[in-house]
């Protein structure tokens, strides 16, 4: 089992006076290891979701069915959601 927590402490979010300061939880999950070499887990709680490459990559140079849609419209670099992820190394 691995707990992973990560707070953000910040000051000044957009549209807020000077002196406004808040925390909020960027990541918060544990990782259950299956095996004891840790090859198969199961990632739950609030993490960045998985993407692959074809999101990264520009679709005007691509044919129109080469990206997958699920994944282009539900999921984008950098964002966060609650799950539970299954993970393979």
């Amino acid at each position: 089992l691995y707990l992973y927590f990560q707070p953000e402490f910040a000051a000044f979010p957009s549209g807020a006076n000077n002196n406004v300061y808040f925390a909020q939880t960027r990541d918060l999950y544990a990782d259950v290891s299956f095996d004891k070499e840790k090859e198969h887990r199961a990632r739950v709680g609030l993490s960045k979701v998985p993407y692959g490459w074809e999101n990264l990559q520009s679709s005007r140079n691509r044919v129109p069915l080469d990206r997958t849609n699920a994944i282009n419209s539900g999921v984008a670099p950098n964002e966060r959601d609650l799950g539970v992820f299954y993970y393979w190394a």
